[in-house]
């Protein structure tokens, strides 16, 4: 990497804490672990995905282990079926 730009990212970090960040799939996998790490970070989450139970689950997780940040909001994640007339 291009030393200017790799000392540009050093200098411009980006504040975690109290931010209020949105992630999706957060019931299991990259979204799991990005949510685990922004918690820990201090972030205040809004965590989505499809199955609400998993979900509820990373809620506790993240309860349980970061008592210090705010509970994150946990949305189910739905889909709408639009139906369109094509002629």
């Amino acid at each position: 990497m291009n030393s200017k730009i790799h000392h540009s990212f050093r200098r411009n970090k980006i504040k975690i804490q109290d931010a209020k960040v949105l992630i999706t799939g957060a019931s299991s996998g990259i979204g799991k672990a990005i949510a685990l790490e922004f918690a820990n970070k201090g972030a205040i989450l809004a965590i989505t995905s499809r199955p609400i139970n998993l979900l509820r689950k990373v809620v506790e997780e993240i309860r349980n282990t970061f008592s210090s940040i705010p509970s994150p909001l946990p949305k189910p994640l739905t889909f709408i079926s639009l139906k369109t007339n094509v002629r």
